[in-house]
């Protein structure tokens, strides 16, 4: 008998196979994966196969019956009826992976979860089918970074312009007993989502964030957190410029350079000089190969420069050159928007967009 408490699971819905056009995808979704080796999930998920549950030869006949009422979960999010499969499932196979509970659940088979010494092999086959995004709202969700150190979360969150879903990137970094946020989601109710998430899926609460400036997909649930007690950190341009565009300003700021400790954490805050916005900053996890961009840096999918109304044009590629100078080791850059990926490629890409568009509003 394993007996599991459910503080660090994956919530996610196979949306592409198991929901139409017109459903969402809500927290507590359940689906199992089951299989008697690792190696059974990775050969059906590399296949590009994306059925309703996975299941070694052995287990296959006995799930049959119930691929409607996972379908069912799936779609409606009914959490009771999701423990139930659950429990059934794990007295029949050879291994479940539970995805998208937070309460107690007794099983008789072994449970697996995913965590930073998850073999590199099952986590790309996972994250090629998104089975490690953890959806908690149709405009907020998360899923882990598997990098070396601390254990972290990229979260998106996203708000509607012109008709369509605007998505933007932070961070969460889990330490002892709490976590940082690196950048706060779009609104205040996002971010309470978040740290809600947080505290009862990882025991980690937010303990402490930093915003890279001073827009709102940056540090739009601001006010969420200092209303709570939570310190916010910032750079004092991103304060003073937060101060002039009348939104709520960094209760804590430096001036160049200051290295955030809570949590057991330790997380280096600089600032580069002005680009996207004015005091712009960026965070590099220490024990890590990580570092947060922000608005500062765009993905190489990137082909518009989005809002430029106050950015320095001038500025912005020194302050990218500072960024690579500054974090020599990072492995892996995060932008404000977009995927993460290789340093140098990204801070390439963004330097070549601002000269760009900066000779092209000058005339050359």
């Amino acid at each position: 008998m394993v007996r599991l408490v459910l503080t660090w699971t994956m919530w996610c819905a196979l949306s592409a196979a198991l929901a139409g056009p017109d459903d969402t995808r809500g927290a507590g979704q359940l689906v199992a994966l089951i299989g008697e080796r690792w190696s059974d999930v990775v050969d059906v998920l590399e296949s590009g196969a994306r059925p309703r549950v996975f299941a070694a030869e052995a287990a296959r006949a006995s799930i049959t019956a119930l691929e409607d009422e996972v379908t069912l979960v799936a779609r409606t999010a009914h959490h009771a009826l999701a423990v139930e499969i659950a429990r059934d499932l794990g007295t029949r196979c050879a291994g479940v992976l539970l995805i998208g509970s937070h309460d107690e659940i007794v099983l008789d088979a072994p449970v697996v979860t995913l965590a930073n010494d998850t073999p590199p092999r099952i986590r790309d086959a996972l994250a090629a089918h998104d089975l490690d995004v953890v959806t908690l709202a149709h405009d907020l969700d998360v899923r882990p970074l598997w990098r070396p150190g601390p254990r972290m979360w990229l979260h998106r969150s996203s708000v509607v312009m012109n008709g369509s879903p605007v998505w933007g990137n932070g961070a969460l970094v889990v330490g002892e007993g709490g976590a940082v946020l690196l950048d706060t989601p779009w609104t205040g109710e996002q971010t309470t989502l978040l740290d809600a998430w947080a505290r009862h899926s990882l025991g980690a609460p937010i303990r402490a964030a930093f915003v890279s400036h001073a827009h709102a997909d940056a540090a739009g649930g601001t006010a969420s957190l200092t209303a709570r007690g939570i310190p916010v950190h910032g750079s004092a341009d991103t304060k003073r410029f937060a101060a002039e565009i009348d939104v709520e300003v960094p209760s804590h700021t430096f001036a160049r350079e200051a290295v955030l400790e809570v949590a057991g954490l330790a997380i280096d805050l600089y600032a580069p000089g002005d680009g996207h916005a004015p005091g712009n900053a960026v965070a590099a996890v220490r024990h890590s190969d990580v570092v947060f961009g922000g608005c500062l840096v765009k993905s190489v999918r990137a082909r518009g420069m989005g809002f430029v109304g106050h950015a320095d044009l001038d500025s912005w590629p020194r302050a990218l050159d500072a960024v690579a100078a500054r974090f020599p080791a990072a492995r892996l850059l995060i932008p404000g928007h977009g995927s993460p990926g290789e340093p140098k490629a990204l801070l390439t890409h963004t330097r070549t967009m601002v000269t760009t568009f900066r000779e092209g509003t000058r005339g050359g």
